[in-house]
C-alpha cells in the first residue's frame, strides 16, 4: 500500500502525492550476519557437483504504523504494517547435479538439486526443498528451457498494538513453481528476445484486511511475459516488456476467486536510450520510456479498486572510466610519463592525453610486452606507472607468460615503477592467466575489475585493489570528487552474486564467446585476413589486412556502407599496426560485414 494512499468509502482520497501518513514513531532497523561457502567437484567430463552451505543471524526491530481509511467524521484509522522484534538464525544447505551433454555442437545442462534449510523460530525442522531445470540449445542463437522449485517461508505472528488486535500463531508458507520459456537472438545478437509461461503456487499466504493480519487458503500466479531489446542502431538501444499475470485467490470458503492484493493483471513498459558516441560528450546518453499498469486490489477482500496508471521516466547519464581516471588523479602531475602497451585500449590515450601527460608505448608480443624494450624505456623515460591488460588484452587478445610477469616485476621494482593492470575482462577467462597483482602480492600493482563487460554495460560497478594506505586515499578521492555511488547498480550487483546465478551467466557467455572466436577467426582467414594469433579466451581478434591494404581507407569505406571498423593505428603511440584491425567477436555475425571484407580484399587481390 502506498503510504500516501487514503481510502474512504473503498475509493482513493485525493491528497498532495508525496504526502505520507506514517507515524512519526514508525521505524525500522537491522543488523545481519552472513556466512556462505561453495564447492564445486567435477566428477566426470559430463557431470560437476556442486554444494552451497549458508548461515545467517540477524537482529530486527521494526515498528510500522500507517494511517488507510478515512471514515465518516474524517477521522483516520491507523494501519499496523508491523511490529516485531526479535532475531532468526538460519542455515541453507544445497546439493545440486549438473549434467551437460551435447548434441553436435551445441551442449545442453540438466540440473537437478535439493536444498535443506532450518529456522531458529519455525517450528519445522529440515525444510526439503527440490529443484530441477534443463536449458537445451535448439541452434548456437535460441535455446529453451524449463524449471521446477519450490519455496518455504516461515510466518511470523503480529503483536496487538493499540485497537488492533494480535494475530497469529500461522503456518509457514510453502510454494511450488515452473516455468518454461525461449531465448533468442537476432541480427547478429542485435535483438534479442525472451519468452515466458509460469505457474507459481503458494499456501498460507500471510495477508491483511480491515487491520487483521491473516493467511488465506492459497494463491496461484500465472501468466507469461515477453521481452524484446534492440540495439536500433550502435547508439540508440530500444526495450520494451509486457507480462500478464493472474493472481488469485484458491481453496478459501471466503475470499475464494478474488484477486491478490497489490498485483496488476496486465503490465508494460517501453523505454529507450540514446548514447553520444564521439565528441566532448562522448558517453553522455539520455533516455525516456513508459510504465502502464492496470489496477490492482487494495485487499484480499477486493473492496476496491484504485484505477489502471501509466508513469514516464527519464534517464540521463554519464559513461565514464572512474577507476582509471580515479587512479590518474591520485598518481599522476601534468609532465609525468605512463607507459603503455604498443597496441593498447584507445581510451586509455585519451584518458592520459587529458591529464596532459607523456604517453611512451612499448611493443606488445603474444606472451607480453617486449622485455627489452620495456627495460630501455624505464632507463630513459622513468615513467610514473605502467598501464596494462595483462590477460585478455585489449585489442590483441594476449595472455601474459608467467616468466614475462615475472621479468617485468624485478624490472618495476628496480626503477621504482607504479603497475596498474586493468583486469575488467578477467571473468571471461576459461583458465585463469598470469596475473601481476598476484604474483607482485599488491606492493607495487594497482589492479582494477568491472562487471560492466561480464554482465551489463549498464551496470558501472567495479572494485579496486590495492595495498591500505593507497585505498585509504583513493576513497578519500572518490568522496571528493563524487559525492554519490550507483547504488542502484550495486543492489543489482549484489542480488546477482549471492543468488549464485552470476556464475551461471559467465559460464553461458564463455562458452559463446568460444564459438563466437572460432566461427570469426575461420571468416576472416577464408578473405586473407590473418589474426595475429588466436586468443585464449575474451571478445577481441587482432588480425592482419593483406598486403597493400590500409586499415584506415578500409574503415573509411566501411563507415560509406553503414559499418564500423576499429582500425589499427589509433591503438597505437607510434601510430604503427596501419595493416591492422581489431574486431570484436560478440559482433561479427553480420553477413554485411563479411561481404564487405570479401568485396575490398578481392578487389586489393586484383591490384
Amino acid at each position: 500500500m502506498d503510504r500516501g494512499t487514503i481510502l474512504q468509502n473503498g475509493k482513493p482520497v485525493a491528497v498532495p502525492a508525496k504526502r505520507s501518513f506514517s507515524e512519526d514513531f514508525s521505524r525500522y532497523h537491522s543488523v545481519s550476519h552472513f556466512v556462505r561457502g561453495n564447492l564445486d567437484y567435477a566428477a566426470t567430463d559430463w557431470l560437476t557437483l556442486r554444494m552451497r552451505a549458508a548461515y545467517m543471524n540477524y537482529l530486527t526491530s521494526d515498528v510500522q504504523v500507517n494511517a488507510s481509511r478515512l471514515n465518516a467524521q474524517g477521522d483516520l484509522t491507523p494501519f499496523v504494517l508491523a511490529n516485531r522484534h526479535g532475531r532468526q538464525e538460519n542455515t541453507y544447505f544445497q546439493e545440486t547435479g549438473v549434467a551437460t551433454f551435447a548434441t553436435g555442437q551445441l551442449k545442453h545442462e540438466l540440473l537437478v538439486g535439493a536444498a535443506q534449510g532450518e529456522v531458529s523460530d519455525d517450528s519445522s525442522k529440515g525444510v526439503f526443498l527440490p529443484s530441477a531445470s534443463l536449458l537445451y540449445r535448439l541452434t548456437d542463437r535460441v535455446s529453451v528451457y524449463g524449471s521446477y522449485s519450490t519455496s518455504y517461508h516461515p510466518n511470523a505472528s503480529v503483536p496487538a498494538a493499540g485497537p488492533v488486535p494480535a494475530s497469529g500463531p500461522f503456518a509457514p508458507e510453502k510454494g511450488e513453481g515452473w516455468e518454461a520459456g525461449a531465448k533468442a537472438e537476432f541480427f547478429g545478437g542485435k535483438l534479442l528476445t525472451t519468452a515466458a509461461l509460469f505457474r507459481i503456487d503458494k499456501t498460507n499466504v500471510l495477508t491483511t484486511s480491515d487491520d487483521v493480519t491473516s493467511t488465506v487458503g492459497s494463491v496461484r500466479a500465472q501468466g507469461g511475459q515477453l521481452t524484446v531489446s534492440g540495439q536500433v542502431t550502435p547508439a540508440f538501444n530500444l526495450t520494451a516488456s509486457y507480462t500478464y499475470l493472474d493472481a488469485k485467490v484458491r481453496d478459501d470458503p471466503t475470499l475464494g476467486g478474488n484477486r491478490f492484493v497489490n498485483v496488476p493483471t496486465d503490465k508494460g513498459s517501453i523505454l529507450g536510450t540514446y548514447e553520444i558516441r564521439s565528441s566532448a560528450l562522448k558517453g553522455l546518453a539520455a533516455g525516456s520510456g513508459i510504465t502502464a499498469s492496470s489496477r490492482i486490489a487494495i485487499d484480499t477482500a477486493n473492496s476496491a479498486f484504485p484505477p489502471s496508471y501509466a508513469m514516464v521516466d527519464a534517464v540521463l547519464r554519464y559513461r565514464a572510466r572512474l577507476a582509471n581516471g580515479m587512479i590518474c588523479r591520485f598518481l599522476l602531475e601534468p609532465g609525468d610519463t605512463v607507459l603503455v602497451d604498443d597496441p593498447c585500449y584507445f581510451n586509455f590515450l585519451a584518458l592520459l592525453r587529458a591529464h596532459r601527460v607523456k604517453v611512451v608505448g612499448v611493443p606488445m608480443t603474444p606472451m607480453g610486452p617486449d622485455v627489452a624494450a620495456f627495460a630501455a624505456v624505464l632507463a630513459e623515460h622513468r615513467p610514473r606507472f605502467y598501464l596494462t591488460n595483462s590477460a585478455v588484452h585489449n585489442p590483441t587478445g594476449a595472455t601474459l607468460a608467467a616468466a614475462t610477469a615475472h621479468k617485468l616485476l624485478k624490472l618495476a621494482e628496480a626503477h621504482d615503477l607504479v603497475v596498474v593492470e586493468d583486469d575488467i575482462f578477467a571473468d571471461f577467462e576459461h583458465i585463469v592467466a598470469p596475473r601481476l597483482a598476484a604474483f607482485d602480492g599488491l606492493d607495487r600493482v594497482i589492479r582494477i575489475g568491472s562487471f560492466s563487460k561480464s554482465l551489463s554495460a549498464a551496470v558501472r560497478c567495479g572494485h579496486i585493489v590495492a595495498r591500505p594506505d593507497w585505498i585509504e586515499a583513493l576513497a578519500d578521492l572518490r568522496i571528493a570528487t563524487s559525492m554519490s555511488g550507483n547504488p542502484l547498480s550495486a543492489d543489482l550487483l549484489h542480488g546477482v552474486l549471492i543468488v549464485g546465478s552470476y556464475r551461471r551467466h559467465v559460464e553461458t557467455v564463455r562458452a559463446r564467446l568460444a564459438r563466437a572466436m572460432a566461427r570469426t577467426a575461420k571468416r576472416l582467414r577464408a578473405v586473407g585476413i590473418e589474426p595475429w594469433i588466436e586468443p585464449d579466451a575474451g571478445i577481441f581478434l587482432w588480425a592482419r589486412l593483406p598486403d597493400g591494404m590500409d586499415a584506415v581507407a578500409l574503415a573509411r569505406a566501411a563507415l560509406a556502407e553503414g559499418i564500423v571498423l576499429a582500425p589499427g593505428n589509433v591503438f597505437s603511440t607510434s601510430g604503427a599496426w596501419s595493416d591492422y584491425l581489431r574486431f570484436n567477436v560478440s559482433m561479427c555475425d553480420d553477413e554485411a560485414l563479411f561481404a564487405f571484407l570479401t568485396k575490398q580484399c578481392r578487389a586489393a587481390a586484383q591490384g
